[in-house]
């Protein structure tokens, strides 16, 4: 859930991960959904609602635009993604969350919901 993308350069494969709020790093092609990790930010603009990246899609002759993925307050996550978490959450065994608040609604029952089906729960803040 951290934007920053610091688990995606740790090796993990994006497969294993849900950026439930989106990631910095990574742009996403609007019409066929190409995702791509770029070694610095690709949020362009500070209209937090025009999340277009000034590139467009290279896959196949695509040309879609490529968007930022970030979820800022107040839209929507996506559905996949959060899906994913969602039933990653509930095989977990072990679920460990850094850095917090464990203020948002939406995704607080995930971490809580595998101590309470019998796995381990690690905080770590400060």
């Amino acid at each position: 859930m951290n934007v920053d993308g610091l688990h995606r350069l740790s090796g993990i494969h994006p497969h294993n991960l849900s950026d439930i709020h989106g990631n910095n790093n990574v742009e996403r092609c609007e019409k066929c959904s190409f995702e791509q990790l770029k070694d610095g930010t690709v949020v362009k603009n500070q209209d937090l609602k025009d999340h277009y990246t000034g590139r467009h899609c290279s896959q196949n002759n695509c040309t879609g635009k490529m968007r930022d993925t970030i979820i800022y307050f107040g839209e929507n996550c996506n559905k996949d993604v959060f899906d994913s978490a969602f039933n990653s959450h509930i095989q977990a065994d072990l679920c460990l969350t850094m850095g917090s608040s464990m203020r948002l609604e939406h995704v607080t029952p995930m971490p809580c919901g595998v101590a309470e089906h019998g796995g381990n729960l690690v905080l770590v803040n400060l």
